[in-house]
């Protein structure tokens, strides 16, 4: 039973310093009642083809239980890999693997230090390469790029934050794009890469041209729990309409994932294609960015519900925090009054474009 876990193992990636429940695992796979999750902030490219990453198994009681019964004491926790993968050689290393308890214990870590080629395995294998790789969305990453459309384009969101043509995003929306293009007005506008902040999920871009429109940022008091928002983007592009989409909520909690304060969470609906859009009040004014929706798979194996309706946005500190190390020029105002929703999506629809990424 041992072998047979072993060869399990030879799914995964970095051994973590810290109790494995302190990182935000995103869900990936599962194989029956095995469950597959990768540490998005792990995944550092090494050189021109290869890069590590972190993984982790998690099982569910019924299973624990049933391999428990088969003598494999490993099968009662969760196991975290440190791993790496060359895109060029089509090889997958296994560095180390370390073990944890249920409450994020550490029991013990080896190194393993063996390699594969990366047709050897299937399942989570398969979408650790096809994300990092590829480029492409797994199940459970923030909604930065939906589904990709036959001509091998992902989507995203963007909007102009001043007469300069500069567009915040998404750092994941663009992060390994060859080209990027926005539409604004059924027109395409070439865009280049200005600065990136990796940590905090932000990128601003350069148009060619100045734009008249751009949204301006909330001064003075910050929102508070309980306040109204209105988030803006381009949802599904190739399955809904290209046009934008508005919609609005509540902020529920002033941070996100463990307590993180450079997150909000949201009540406003979001969907693949809207990360990158910006998050207003009920002024029209930026109180954040658009960044993810909770993965439903990953809460159901560790909780076993189905969470409604929780999702994020990058608290408007951070955002203005990053704009203004790089030396980028935005526009506030206060919020003293609140617009009708509809004049608001009229104004969003001069500032807001879609992003598209091949």
């Amino acid at each position: 039973m041992r072998s047979k876990y072993i060869f399990l193992l030879l799914l995964v990636l970095l051994t973590l310093p810290a109790p494995a429940f302190s990182v935000d695992w995103f869900f990936i796979y599962t194989a029956r009642e095995d469950f597959y999750f990768i540490d998005r902030d792990s995944i550092k490219k090494i050189d021109d083809s290869a890069y590590n990453f972190n993984l982790k198994i998690t099982r569910t009681s019924h299973k624990k239980v049933y391999l428990e019964k088969q003598g494999d004491p490993l099968a009662l926790y969760d196991i975290v890999f440190v791993n790496k993968l060359d895109c060029k050689e089509s090889t997958y290393t296994i560095l180390s693997y370390s073990v944890y308890e249920d409450s994020g214990a550490p029991i013990f870590s080896e190194k393993f230090n063996k390699t594969y080629k990366t047709n050897t395995y299937g399942g989570p294998l398969r979408a650790v390469t096809k994300e990092i790789c590829e480029g492409k969305d797994f199940a459970g990453r923030p909604p930065a790029n939906t589904a990709d459309d036959p001509h091998g384009k992902s989507y995203g969101t963007g909007f102009f934050i001043n007469n300069n043509g500069n567009i915040l995003t998404n750092y994941h929306v663009i992060d390994r794009a060859s080209k990027i293009e926005a539409t604004y007005e059924g027109k395409s506008i070439p865009l280049s890469v200005k600065a990136v902040d990796q940590k905090k999920d932000l990128a601003i871009l350069s148009s060619d041209a100045p734009h008249p429109h751009f949204i301006k940022f909330r001064e003075g008091n910050p929102v508070r729990t309980g306040d109204g928002v209105i988030a803006a983007g381009y949802p599904l592009p190739t399955l809904l309409t290209d046009e934008l989409r508005i919609t609005d909520g509540t902020i529920s909690a002033m941070s996100g994932l463990n307590n993180d304060p450079g997150k909000l969470q949201i009540t406003a609906p979001i969907q693949p294609g809207n990360s990158g859009g910006p998050l207003l009040d009920t002024s029209g004014h930026l109180v954040g960015v658009i960044v993810s929706k909770i993965s439903d798979q990953a809460v159901v194996s560790k909780a076993g519900v189905i969470p409604q309706n929780i999702n994020f946005a990058i608290n408007l500190s951070e955002v203005t925090s990053f704009l203004d190390q790089e030396h980028v020029e935005y526009e506030t105002t206060e919020s003293i009054e609140s617009q009708r929703l509809a004049n608001i999506a009229d104004e969003l629809k001069k500032t807001t474009v879609r992003i598209s990424v091949n």
